[in-house]
């Protein structure tokens, strides 16, 4: 669903960040017809923790 409403309102060439951007996260949600709930929201809790803070990169 997302995909569909995205080809038919993106502009041409507008990646889909892009596309949400420019029509902001309600308009989005009301566009594809998910509820919006409270766990779409991220508080950053703990991030500290769960978030990897080296700048080594791990393969």
């Amino acid at each position: 669903n997302i995909v569909n409403v995205y080809a038919q309102h993106a502009r041409k060439f507008e990646r889909m960040g892009e596309w949400i951007e420019r029509i902001g996260w309600p308009r989005f949600f009301q566009l594809t017809g998910i509820e919006f709930t409270r766990y779409h929201i991220d508080d950053f809790k703990n991030a500290g923790q769960t978030f990897a803070r080296s700048t080594h990169i791990r393969f």
